[in-house]
């Protein structure tokens, strides 16, 4: 007994263009808009409510006259905020984003948690999964790839 395995198709394989840099540097521009408006509402990766922060985390916001001294991750903006994104290119096909450099360390911290913050080492900070892509992020995404995909195929 033998099975034969391949494919049979109406189209050349060779007219199709799975070049996608442009797609995918949209979803990286969603994904960072994501990121920001999920900060803004206080939520984590998973959609859930942030940690609430510490009362005196909040005083120490107030006296600086932050906008908003309640809310976790985004007194100065820095964790809202990604520099521009290394983009796709015809020739690497991977858009990188990345926090800023100046908040890679605290951005760390606040990701997995520690109970050895502060001076005297004994501050707990609880985990918040702030960096990431959600899952419906990540389901827009393939929806979007898998539809532009099938596109190009018809064509072909």
């Amino acid at each position: 007994m033998k099975f034969n395995i391949g494919t049979k198709s109406r189209f050349d394989l060779g007219k199709v263009n799975l070049n996608l840099y442009r797609e995918i540097n949209l979803i990286a521009g969603m994904v960072v808009k994501d990121h920001k408006d999920r900060l803004d509402s206080g939520m984590d990766i998973k959609g859930k409510p942030f940690k609430k922060l510490a009362d005196s985390t909040i005083a120490s916001k107030r006296k600086k006259k932050y906008k908003k001294p309640r809310q976790p991750l985004i007194a100065t903006g820095m964790m809202q905020k990604f520099p521009p994104f290394k983009k796709a290119t015809k020739a690497n096909q991977v858009a990188t984003i990345k926090p800023a450099e100046k908040r890679l360390y605290i951005g760390a911290i606040h990701q997995e948690g520690t109970s050895t913050a502060g001076k005297n080492r004994d501050i707990k900070i609880p985990q918040r999964e702030w960096y990431g892509v959600t899952d419906i992020m990540a389901s827009k995404a393939i929806l979007f790839m898998e539809k532009e995909i099938e596109r190009r195929l018809a064509r072909a």
